[in-house]
């Protein structure tokens, strides 16, 4: 009961609470081990190129380093999620009830929701994420088309002389690559990815 009260009157406050300290308040209530895990297992194999840093997806996250990369990030993580989860795009409210336009991962695991949010590196309940952030949801894509357009352009693709492609950056905010200015290189088997590179270009 006393945790009960405790998220009550928290969330009475986050309006008054700068973006930093709603972060931090998520993460001290963090998901449980097993679905942290679960989302560290499924990105393993993607491999991020930044202009001034590259590194495998967790360790990037962990690092902090895509907070201004949302859109990039969310589309080139959700292909490694189940099928039905979805990139969610809109808009998360600040410190003074102002917005600032943002994407993130909802995924389900073992009946339960959560939230992925590679740009913040914050894998939480969906219900926490939503009562403190309180977003406005515009748009949204499933895991399946972005992984299918993503091995449509792999597989058809043109080539630079890096090896990568630019994928078909959109202004459709249903879209599968909304706004994500990136580049992409992998192997996929049978319509799986084995391995993906992604690179985002600078800002």
């Amino acid at each position: 009961m006393d945790s009960q009260i405790e998220r009550f009157n928290y969330s009475r406050l986050t309006n008054e609470m700068n973006v930093d300290d709603k972060i931090k308040y998520l993460k001290t209530v963090k998901a449980n081990l097993l679905a942290r895990a679960y989302v560290h297992s499924l990105i393993g194999n993607l491999y991020i190129k930044l202009y001034n840093h590259s590194g495998y997806a967790n360790e990037v996250v962990k690092d902090e380093l895509l907070d201004n990369y949302s859109y990039e990030a969310t589309s080139s993580i959700i292909p490694f999620f189940k099928e039905n989860d979805l990139i969610i795009r809109g808009l998360l409210v600040d410190d003074w009830s102002r917005y600032f336009n943002h994407s993130w991962i909802s995924f389900t695991l073992h009946n339960k929701e959560y939230i992925f949010d590679p740009a913040l590196n914050l894998i939480v309940k969906k219900q926490d994420y939503e009562e403190i952030f309180t977003p406005d949801r515009i748009g949204s894509v499933s895991s399946y088309r972005v992984k299918t357009d993503l091995l449509d352009t792999l597989a058809n693709g043109k080539e630079n002389q890096d090896g990568f492609i630019e994928v078909n950056k959109s202004n459709d905010i249903n879209s599968s690559f909304y706004k994500a200015d990136m580049q992409i290189k992998g192997e996929a088997i049978n319509r799986k990815i084995l391995t993906l590179t992604t690179k985002y270009n600078q800002k």
